[in-house]
């Protein structure tokens, strides 16, 4: 496992809860900025880690938020993230709209998992909120949102 997804240093067991077991493990990543940057991790060809990283004028709606939430099962709102924003996680991944102030109000992250191929990960919410809780403030960190 590597230590850093998308140029965000994370620890392996975080990312082992959201990758399936491989032998070839591949990432292309765009450098995160003032515009849309999107991170995908293939293990052994199979696209596993897909992350969409965009900033954003304003947040969504409720409503919008459970439309763009819809396809994750065993889904929750979570409140209680190291960041002020909203989060929603399902055990196939997460959106999360998190605070910046500084490229733009906000910066949303739209992280989906292939979780049918995990073996060696949970594939659980709680795989999937670990790894929000860890990467979130990381790519807050590194395009500059205010703390």
């Amino acid at each position: 496992m590597p230590s850093e997804v998308c140029g965000i240093p994370i620890e392996k067991t975080t990312l082992s809860s959201v990758l399936p077991e491989g032998r070839e493990l591949k990432e292309e990543h765009d450098p995160l900025g003032w515009t849309e940057a999107r991170c995908d991790i293939y293990v052994d060809k199979y696209h596993a880690l897909d992350v969409v990283i965009k900033p954003a004028d304003r947040s969504p709606s409720a409503q919008e938020l459970s439309e763009l939430t819809s396809q994750f099962t065993a889904r929750e709102k979570l409140t209680d993230f190291p960041f002020a924003g909203h989060s929603v996680v399902g055990d196939q991944g997460a959106l999360v709209v998190a605070e910046c102030n500084s490229i733009a109000p906000y910066v949303t992250l739209n992280i989906k998992i292939d979780s049918e191929r995990l073996n060696g990960g949970d594939g659980s919410v709680e795989g999937v909120r670990k790894f929000v809780e860890e990467f979130v403030p990381g790519v807050r960190d590194e395009i500059g949102c205010a703390q």
